[in-house]
């Protein structure tokens, strides 16, 4: 994967979302803090894509299903 900082980025989007809830903004401010925080929620959601394919991709063959469904 590349050099994406999950926690700072999943950070920087709750940082976002607190900040669209205050009443005070300009429109033009939340609508770039919105297109931001959409494009971090892209980033992220690819992130994790990404990463459960590994897991996938690693654990594949070392685990039976009725092993993990018996977790």
């Amino acid at each position: 994967m590349d050099d994406f900082d999950f926690e700072k980025s999943f950070s920087r989007l709750k940082e976002i979302v607190k900040l669209l809830q205050q009443e005070e903004l300009s429109v033009d401010k939340a609508m770039s803090l919105y297109k931001e925080g959409c494009e971090l929620a892209r980033r992220l959601k690819e992130y994790i894509s990404k990463a459960k394919q590994e897991v996938e991709i690693y654990s594949d063959g070392l685990f039976e299903k009725k092993d993990i469904d018996g977790l």
